[in-house]
């Protein structure tokens, strides 16, 4: 008998080790900066292809246009670490399911944070069937893994799945204790379900009362309360009530603050969502200074051309440019250029999106000559990459017909919209802004050279609510 528990004794402690083992690699792979290793990756190969002259460099930058650097380094370490540990975890502890459920619930946090969400949910399925297997359907540790199974369903686009399977987890929680943080969390994701299913009154109404509960049974700053806080934001903002989404977000960030400190990831990315809701809520200025804090933030973490740190500058450079501070916004958008075209390569679709605000900035400023160079540099890029009538073509490709509008050409701007028209309404629909966009500068370009009977054909066509 002693030797018998001094064995379990031994046992129970190499699991609680490899228990330890498996917690601090997941916390490693979680920290894992996928978008800088696709950026270095992609620079890497372009480093290699540059001396073989342009017609390669052209060819690998189509290549990477489509296949997306970052989510090719997903892919690699999914196929070589994650994968591989899913087989060991199968093959050298089939006989203990439990401990087998934690590993592989391991695998499944890492697969969340690089952003492989569907996988990352039959992660969590064969997780929860493992501990069902050993405890029942309705105990708290199955209940868990189905709830990270919906969330992951949710994230990866699975709205129909996610929902089956939380309705099930609802109607086996049921038992559970209102306030208990699983039970909260599984209405938690039955919210996030039911806004993604359109109703977001009605998923609104719930975070709200959520929060409320959350809030006094664990505390305002609470990670649950907190979370839920940040997701009513979220949607009040997408509800079309930035004031409302402003003031929630404001209370997340001060609890991140508080409770994490300034620097902290969850509080840069709290101050990441809270920007863009003050310039909704009118105030500009405002978004312009959480904004230089972001970059100032991301900078010192991630390094000045890390790709977080290029995106915020973007997102700053659009709130200059909105608050009519143009010499500021094409200085910083000269520079977030420059960058991208440097780190992540000339034809990325960050990079496009740059020159594209940038050209708004010059148009703005009245330097169209220079707007209709960027814009011809990325609608080469968009018909080179995606064809001449995907719709991502077609928009700059108005757009850009509209500045030589403003620019006073206007015989080459009919021609331009004019040759645009059908694809438009194929693939748009009259009904599109852009496609209304694209009539208005059709009857505006015949306006300007005398056409007047044209021009109202234009206006027509685009009817009386355009």
């Amino acid at each position: 008998l002693l030797e018998a528990r001094e064995q379990r004794a031994i046992a129970e402690e190499r699991s609680g080790q490899l228990e330890a083992v498996a917690a601090f690699q997941q916390s490693m792979l979680e920290d894992m900066d996928i978008e800088a290793m696709g950026a270095g990756l992609a620079a890497g190969r372009r480093e290699q292809v540059r001396r073989a002259g342009p017609g390669p460099a052209a060819a690998l930058d189509e290549a990477l246009f489509h296949a997306s650097p970052p989510d090719v380094a997903r892919a690699l370490v999914d196929l070589n670490l994650l994968a591989r540990a899913e087989e060991a975890i199968a093959r050298d502890f089939g006989g203990q399911p439990l401990l087998a459920a934690d590993l592989v619930h391991s695998v499944a946090g890492v697969r969340t944070a690089l952003g492989l969400h569907a996988r990352a949910a039959e992660d969590h399925a064969r997780v929860a069937a493992l501990r069902e297997g050993e405890l029942g359907a309705a105990d708290p540790r199955v209940l868990d893994a189905r709830r990270l199974q919906a969330r992951a369903l949710l994230m990866a686009g699975d709205v129909a799945g996610a929902r089956a399977v939380i309705d099930a987890a609802q109607g086996l929680a049921a038992a559970i204790a209102p306030d208990d943080v699983l039970r909260l969390g599984i209405d938690q994701v039955e919210a996030d379900v039911l806004a993604s299913e359109g109703d977001r009154p009605g998923a609104a109404r719930k975070l709200e009362a959520l929060h409320a509960r959350a809030a006094a049974a664990h505390g305002e700053d609470s990670e649950l309360a907190t979370s839920i806080l940040a997701g009513l934001a979220i949607l009040q903002a997408r509800m079309g009530d930035p004031a409302s989404g402003l003031a929630s977000m404001e209370r997340v960030l001060a609890i991140h603050e508080r409770r994490s400190g300034p620097e902290a990831r969850a509080t840069v990315d709290a101050l990441h969502n809270l920007a863009p809701m003050r310039a909704l809520a009118g105030d500009v200025e405002g978004a312009i200074e959480l904004q230089r804090r972001v970059v100032a933030l991301r900078t010192r973490r991630d390094g000045a051309v890390h790709p977080s740190t290029l995106s915020s500058l973007g997102n700053l450079a659009s709130f200059l440019n909105d608050a009519g501070r143009l010499d500021d916004a094409l200085e910083v958008g000269a520079g977030v250029i420059e960058a991208m075209e440097r780190v992540l390569g000339p034809a990325h679709r960050s990079t496009l999106r740059a020159k594209l605000n940038h050209a708004t900035a010059h148009a703005r400023a009245g330097d169209f000559e220079r707007a209709l160079v960027l814009q011809a540099e990325v609608l080469e890029a968009r018909t080179r990459l995606l064809g001449a009538s995907h719709p991502d073509t077609l928009f700059i490709a108005i757009n850009r017909a509209g500045t030589l509008l403003q620019s006073g050409r206007a015989a080459e701007a009919l021609e331009r919209v004019t040759a645009l028209l059908p694809a438009t309404r194929e693939v748009l629909g009259l009904r599109h802004p852009q496609a209304q966009a694209a009539l208005q500068i059709q009857g505006d370009a015949r306006m300007a050279l005398g056409r007047a009977a044209e021009a109202a054909d234009a206006f027509a066509e685009r009817g009386p609510d355009g």
